[in-house]
């Protein structure tokens, strides 16, 4: 916040002590007082709600409510001083300012009241279609969080970066703007979209999302909240038309379900604060047309024989553990920790019992694995014994330092790291490692499916051998025993590894100036 204090006549003072107050500040109170040309600045002001006071000897006291600052807008808040009795106190109440003068950057801020309130997926991939100007690189609504690149004005989708609390959590890959972290909006306090004017904590030109968490309060309190569908809160068009086209079954939610639960509070009033949020969040997919492979397993069998009582399901499911500390050492030092870790989940084991992150149920009707369209697979549909298996962790862990020194000089420190493990791995009691991947060149009769891959999953010299042995196959015909040993066709290849991405440092010092 910045303006002048001054009296109704032309004259400015020097020396007027003004307070900010509201309960997002730790300290309760952030104080400055006016310089010789009338003006104060309290800097570094989180998002909130605050009343400014301005007191002086032999002046009515003036009081400002409900003042409301978002992002990172400057406020301008002038006040005039009347000669009044010490105990007259004049307070003004008004709209607040929304209207930048002090910054060239155009910036959109979305309050987390907001957020809980809109019937989103309650993820930053839906919060973007709120946004005008940002392209979410698609038009379809997301039912669960999920990794999503954006851009602004026509721009590249690698130039959108997402932040927490100012720290890039984007992976080092793909232009290192986002990665497979998924910020919960729940119980954010806020987010904040730069569509363009960045400054120099953004190394491209492009939209930054800035996401910051809930930090906390001097009084406890939480939220929960539950959602969920099953097939029985689901209609069907799986009409005669349809199956006279060649569609066996068709695609439909088994389940869709989101749970979460927060608490915040003090550790130590004024000094330390806490907040956690839990949050488990998944899905579940039946895949049109895709059935279990009788065959499956069976290295003296060559061909697909669905199992029609057992359609392919596919299971995703993402745990949220965060964490955020807030210490307020001094009274013009802070210190901030933020934790995040989330489990991801996609498919299962083949056998229950096996060290996977998920395992099969045997007897509840369906099959894990296969899919009509998987392009890391490539082109084409997937039994279920192709794999289609992922256990892909993701953790964010972040320290802050913040020192309004004086109302001109703000030292600002901050380190972050994010870490992951990408990409898919052999789906634990494979029983198909040492079997060739058979792909049909054309169409199976009586299931609807034209290039589809089969019989095995392609691990036969453990992870990263995807693609390495496979054959295609002329539909109604199907390689001897004899030749299974022999030259294998390649296909591609892909590797599953960890990416940690390195810590990154973020220094920012600002000096402002009295005019």
């Amino acid at each position: 916040m910045n303006r002048a204090a001054k009296r109704v006549l032309p004259a400015v003072l020097l020396g007027v002590p003004v307070e900010a107050s509201g309960p997002v500040l730790i300290e309760k109170v952030r104080s400055a007082s006016t310089d010789g040309t009338g003006q104060y600045r309290i800097v570094s002001l989180p998002s909130g709600t605050y009343s400014i006071t301005v007191a002086l000897p032999g002046f009515n006291t003036v009081k400002r409510e409900g003042i409301e600052l978002a992002g990172t807008l400057t406020a301008t808040i002038d006040f005039e001083l009347r000669v009044g009795a010490l105990t007259e106190t004049v307070t003004v109440t008004g709209e607040s300012p929304v209207v930048d003068l002090q910054s060239a950057r155009r910036q959109a801020v979305i309050d987390g009241n907001v957020l809980q309130a809109i019937p989103t997926s309650r993820s930053y991939n839906n919060v973007l279609q709120l946004v005008p100007g940002v392209d979410p690189g698609t038009a379809q609504v997301q039912l669960s969080p999920t990794m999503l690149l954006f851009t602004a004005h026509g721009g590249s989708t690698q130039d959108g970066r997402l932040t927490v609390d100012g720290v890039n959590t984007g992976a080092s890959r793909g232009g290192s703007g986002v990665s497979g972290y998924v910020p919960d909006m729940q119980n954010t306090q806020e987010v904040a979209f730069t569509i363009s004017g960045n400054l120099g904590e953004a190394e491209t030109g492009g939209p930054q999302m800035t996401i910051v968490p809930k930090s906390g309060g001097n009084h406890f309190s939480g939220s929960f909240f539950a959602t969920g569908i099953n097939e029985g809160l689901q209609g069907s068009n799986f009409t005669p038309r349809l199956q006279a086209a060649g569609l066996v079954a068709p695609p439909k939610i088994i389940r869709l379900f989101d749970v979460q639960a927060a608490v915040g509070g003090p550790i130590s009033k004024d000094h330390l604060w806490f907040f956690y949020n839990y949050r488990t969040v998944g899905r579940a997919d039946a895949q049109p047309g895709i059935f279990a492979n009788k065959n499956a397993g069976n290295p003296n069998k060559w061909t697909y024989d669905p199992d029609y009582s057992l359609q392919g399901r596919n299971d995703t499911r993402r745990r949220i553990n965060a964490l955020r500390l807030t210490w307020q050492i001094t009274s013009r030092n802070k210190f901030s920790a933020f934790y995040d870790d989330q489990p991801a989940c996609t498919g299962a084991g083949w056998v229950e019992g096996s060290d996977a992150c998920r395992t099969a149920a045997p007897g509840d009707g369906w099959i894990q694995g296969g899919s009509q369209v998987n392009g890391f697979f490539g082109a084409g549909p997937n039994a279920p014994e192709t794999g289609d298996y992922q256990y892909n962790p993701q953790r964010v862990q972040q320290v802050k330092w913040q020192s309004p020194v004086t109302s001109r000089l703000l030292l600002e420190a901050a380190a972050g790291v994010y870490a992951s493990r990408w990409g898919y791995d052999e789906r634990p009691g494979n029983p198909t490692r040492d079997l060739v991947r058979v792909q049909e060149q054309g169409l199976i009769p009586g299931t609807g499916l034209s290039n589809l891959k089969y019989r095995s999953s392609n691990w036969p010299n453990g992870p990263g051998a995807i693609f390495r042995r496979s054959r295609l196959v002329p539909t109604g015909s199907f390689p001897p025993p004899s030749r299974s040993t022999g030259p294998m066709a390649f296909s591609g290849t892909t590797t599953s590894r960890r990416v940690w991405a390195l810590p990154t440092m973020s220094w920012a010092t600002a000096r402002r100036r009295s005019r």
